[in-house]
């Protein structure tokens, strides 16, 4: 998803040109940010909500409903919709091969033909996207879900060898869900841990407010770790990454 970065780019730009300027933005400037990119109506219509949402006045165009999406791809955000159907109006003239052409043309790749090696990465595009349309509703846009089966098409293609005692669809269609499948299992492993952090964070707080009625003082690291049963250090850890403020001091040496 090539265009992903520069739409996202514009469209902080765009934002920050309407924060100087009272929130307000002309809808032909808009137009303007994005004219290298062919956008239906669907699409400019929800870049025209996006910003609207940001509190922006556009000037020179009137709200309308957002339209749908293709029902396999819709998303709560309209900004990830209008990525999404970008790529897909992408996609729309790359052409799937028959199993016997995949097969002959890989045979090829093999050979070393980089063209036929090019040829069955775009003919897998479009599964791509219907692989990820499997995973939707979890924890990753479709977007994030499409760019990681990318990466696994191009590794399987790379990976790919004859007599695997599968078709070259199978294969390329394993390696694709388990990219999918790997980033959503380390998504998974990140929100654990930071629901985990986010946790302890509240105990160490709670703690601190609890000993600082306790000792009519605040308490130290050291106190806290011995009270919870963990290392000063993990304390220190635990309120360096925590998003609370958490008023902990140290001891007050003689002399200062």
């Amino acid at each position: 998803m090539e265009e992903k970065g520069k739409f996202l780019q514009d469209l902080t730009t765009l934002l920050k040109i309407a924060r100087t300027n009272d929130n307000c933005i002309s809808k032909q400037e808009i137009q303007d940010y994005f004219s290298d990119m062919e956008l239906n109506d669907n699409q400019w219509t929800m870049i025209y909500q996006y910003i609207s949402n940001q509190d922006v006045k556009i000037t020179g165009y009137e709200e309308k409903a957002v339209p749908v999406l293709e029902e396999e791809f819709v998303e709560d955000d309209p900004v990830e919709d209008a990525i999404v159907s970008i790529y897909m109006d992408e996609l729309k003239d790359k052409k799937d091969l028959t199993p016997e052409q995949e097969q002959f043309v890989a045979k090829k790749m093999l050979c070393g033909d980089e063209n036929a090696k090019k040829l069955l990465i775009e003919s897998k595009l479009n599964l791509v996207t219907q692989i990820a349309h499997q995973y939707k509703h979890k924890s990753l846009p479709v977007g994030d879900l499409i760019q990681e089966g990318n990466i696994g098409l191009l590794m399987g293609v790379n990976e790919y060898e004859l007599g695997t005692g599968m078709t070259f669809h199978q294969y390329i269609s394993n390696t694709i869900k388990d990219a999918i499948e790997a980033a959503l299992d380390e998504d998974s492993r990140e929100t654990m841990a930071a629901k985990k952090v986010a946790s302890r964070a509240n105990e160490l707080n709670d703690l601190a407010t609890e000993m600082a009625k306790e000792l009519e003082r605040e308490a130290t690291p050291k106190e806290l770790a011995q009270r919870m049963g963990i290392t000063e250090d993990e304390v220190k850890e635990i309120m360096k990454i925590s998003l609370d403020a958490i008023s902990v001091i140290e001891p007050v040496k003689p002399g200062n």
